[in-house]
């Protein structure tokens, strides 16, 4: 029995040993790594039949060197794997480095190699053991996953930028109407910072009309699809900071993100356009209206001739009489009033013919202030400086005429019966003060200032509209 007793341990020693090698063939296997094993006294590598598989090699190729482990590693990898190697050695540390490999066909594959290293009684490290990993293709997802975030991240970089250049202002809300995004142009057009807008209802950049409805508008959308408010070219007024109202343009679409709809509103400041079809509207009346007047000038001018001429007529035929002849000229004389204010009529509709040509603007001023000077009240101080210019204007010399007393008429309406003076200049300017492409240009300057009151405010925006008052 004796006897027996050291057989049957030995037996079952290596029964339970090469059952833990099956096993841990199994788990290798199971794990897709490999097992190395480095005698760092005798400077030799075991590397199994996955190692070598992962490392692109076989064993008749492979030495069990350390130089020949580094031969197999990527050149711009091998500094840093030998730094990590050596570090483990002179520490004792676990081993953990990721490296390429060049397989004989070419490609490239990454590694992921993990050690244990055993020291003996005296602290030195003679031995390291470990397993290896092929981590090309977690490694090429990853790559891939990081390519795709720069690619979204650059993506939404252009977007932002976009966003916050554009002319337009764009505004995105929630399905609650809370505002997510605000653009430096929306900032400009409403008066508000980013910040003190997102959070807060859409209804805050609405006038009264659309801010109670907005509400009803987008329940009614989220429950029922309609899409009154989505689509191109609404126009609505828009609410500034300091309560000022404005008509804009919007624009509304929607889409779905984490299980909410968002609406992203294009925004554009229409006060400009709106303003250019007020004036087109303004010019169509006058002109409707200048050719209205015009018509009418014309018969009222054929008119006015006969009524001239019988005038004429009257006074020749009445000498002696000297009581019907005043009466007569008196009407002579208020026929050529009204024969002057038709000719305005008749220049204004563009039906009166104009003569332009050269003229001294200094001898066409001062011929008509002598004539004004003439009729001009004596509370009122008329006070000009006018040079002798010797550059030329082409213009039409009674409209220039007209000019000057129209303005003086009105420099004289505005001081009335008080004491007051009447500023009249003319000068001659050069291009500095005109936009660069009128550089060298020189100009004639022609300023009627008066003491007076001025222009009622509720007339001010009218002052060039024709026979307004």
């Amino acid at each position: 029995m004796n006897s027996e007793l050291p057989t049957s341990k030995l037996t079952n020693s290596r029964i339970l040993a090469l059952d833990n090698e099956k096993r841990l063939e199994m788990a290798l296997k199971s794990a897709d790594a490999g097992f190395w094993h480095i005698d760092v006294i005798n400077n030799s590598n075991q590397w199994d039949d996955r190692c070598l598989e992962i490392f692109g090699t076989c064993r008749e190729l492979f030495d069990n060197t350390f130089e020949a482990w580094a031969a197999l590693v990527h050149p711009e990898d091998i500094a840093s794997s030998k730094k990590n190697y050596l570090h483990c050695l002179e520490t004792g540390e676990n081993y953990d480095d990721i490296h390429r490999v060049i397989h004989p066909n070419g490609n490239i594959h990454f590694i992921h190699a993990t050690g244990h290293v055993t020291q003996n009684e005296y602290g030195d490290s003679v031995r390291v053991t470990g397993l290896v990993f092929d981590i090309t293709y977690k490694q090429e997802y990853e790559m891939q996953r990081v390519t795709e975030l720069n690619n979204l991240w650059e993506s939404q970089q252009r977007l932002q930028a976009i966003i916050k250049n554009t002319v337009d202002g764009i505004i995105t809300i929630n399905s609650e109407g809370i505002i997510d995004t605000f653009n430096l142009a929306a900032e400009d057009m409403f008066g508000y910072n980013a910040e003190e807008v997102i959070g807060k209802n859409i209804r805050i950049l609405m006038g009264e009309f659309h801010s109670v409805k907005h509400d009803d508008y987008l329940k009614h959308h989220m429950t029922t699809g309609e899409n009154k408010i989505i689509g191109l070219g609404r126009e609505l007024e828009g609410k500034r900071k300091n309560d000022s109202l404005f008509p804009m343009e919007l624009a509304i679409s929607e889409f779905k993100l984490n299980d909410d709809f968002i609406f992203t509103g294009i925004i554009r400041d229409i006060s400009e356009r709106k303003n250019l079809e007020e004036q087109l509207l303004q010019s169509q009346k006058m002109e409707s209206l200048g050719t209205l007047a015009g018509g009418i000038a014309h018969e009222f001018n054929n008119i006015l001739g006969i009524m001239l001429g019988n005038a004429q007529v009257a006074i020749n035929s009445s000498q002696g009489n000297d009581k019907a002849q005043g009466y007569m000229i008196k009407v002579l004389s208020s026929c050529n009033r009204a024969a002057k204010l038709v000719s305005q009529i008749m220049t204004f509709s563009h039906m009166d013919t104009t003569v332009f040509e050269p003229l001294n603007l200094s001898d066409v001023v001062s011929d008509t202030l002598d004539m004004v000077t003439a009729t001009s009240p004596a509370n009122i101080t008329l006070k000009r400086c006018i040079p002798k210019i010797s550059a030329l204007i082409n213009a039409d010399a009674t409209q220039i005429q007209q000019v000057i007393l129209n303005l003086y008429s009105n420099a004289r309406d505005a001081i009335g019966s008080q004491k007051g003076e009447i500023h009249i200049v003319l000068e001659e300017l050069y291009g500095h003060v005109f936009p660069e492409s009128n550089i060298g240009k020189s100009y004639l300057k022609l300023t009627v200032s008066d003491s007076g009151k001025g222009v009622d405010k509720e007339h001010s925006d009218r002052i060039f509209d024709p026979f307004f008052t």
